[in-house]
């Protein structure tokens, strides 16, 4: 799945999972030609998502990523993207990974936080995405302790 993502000065940033990693493109919005491309592994972008997070809550520093600084909307989307990429909604893919699920917990518990950054809009499109990931996270831990419990 690849996300368009906002960035302030308008260039365009897509991010994209694909072999286990997130690969990174920035493009000049006005030429349409590729100015930077960065990969990361999964732990390396959710470790540095979080770290974001806590620069913005922390110090007011707005997120940046490869050069580009995100608009709040963006931020949150890409957010979503890197606890949940698209392949977390197919059936064969089981529940979320413990870094994962604390950093919805983390995300949910400074809430109010977040609110006062980002605004309401951009807090209820984040708090409703984490509800539903959550949901369908806890249905599928919920589904692989009976599948243990049914072969013990």
């Amino acid at each position: 799945m690849s996300e368009n993502i906002e960035t302030v000065d308008g260039s365009i940033f897509l991010s994209s999972v694909d072999g286990g990693n997130y690969d990174l493109l920035v493009i000049e919005k006005e030429g349409k030609k590729e100015i930077i491309m960065k990969s990361y592994s999964y732990a390396e972008y959710r470790n540095l998502i979080k770290k974001l997070w806590g620069s913005y809550l922390e110090e007011g520093k707005k997120p940046e990523i490869v050069g580009q600084v995100l608009t709040d909307k963006g931020f949150v989307i890409e957010t979503l993207h890197s606890i949940a990429p698209a392949l977390f909604w197919d059936p064969a893919y089981g529940p979320l990974d413990k870094f994962r699920e604390d950093f919805i917990i983390w995300l949910k518990y400074n809430i109010r936080c977040i609110k006062e950054k980002i605004g309401e809009e951009e807090t209820r499109r984040l708090e409703g995405s984490l509800e539903m990931i959550l949901k369908e996270h806890l249905e599928k831990k919920l589904e692989d302790l009976k599948r243990k419990r049914q072969h013990d």
